[in-house]
């Protein structure tokens, strides 16, 4: 799907009648992920190294202009190119509508961004935060998590 300006238009205009929860967070390195059902959305975001993602049937090119976007119910799988390991962020969200009913995101597959520094930043706070002992460290997190989806 090609993001003009008419689509970007609309998705923020759904963006801000929803409600994203952080989940969980990590930074996976791996050689080989096998295809596994995933049980809620899932932003990746490439870190370092060469792969691919699978999401359902669909190869994706790990890249650091491109994000992605899973949803429950679709299959992901990780392959590096080469010997070496593929590291990306995996943080797993819920979406809710105001109603405080499930929602679907509204972005899909692969997303073209910008290259930010800020958002490998924001991931490493995300996923810091996700693995503290203490709550109000879970708190901060989601707030970075916000703020990553904005920057992204």
């Amino acid at each position: 799907m090609e993001y003009t300006p008419d689509h970007t238009q609309s998705v923020q205009n759904i963006l801000n009648d929803l409600w994203l929860k952080l989940q969980s967070a990590e930074l996976i390195r791996v050689g080989k992920m096998e295809q596994q059902l995933i049980e809620s959305h899932i932003l990746f975001v490439s870190k370092a190294g060469e792969g691919r993602l699978m999401i359902d049937f669909h190869d994706y090119r790990l890249r650091p202009d491109a994000i992605h976007f899973a949803y429950p119910g679709q299959t992901i799988g990780v392959f590096a190119e080469s010997e070496k390991e593929v590291e990306l962020y995996a943080v797993r969200f819920a979406v809710l509508e105001d109603t405080k009913t499930a929602a679907v995101f509204p972005l899909a597959g692969e997303v073209p961004v910008y290259p930010e520094p800020k958002a490998l930043l924001l991931c490493d706070l995300v996923t810091a935060c996700f693995r503290s002992d203490q709550p109000l460290e879970h708190f901060r997190g989601q707030s970075a998590f916000l703020e990553l989806m904005y920057v992204l």
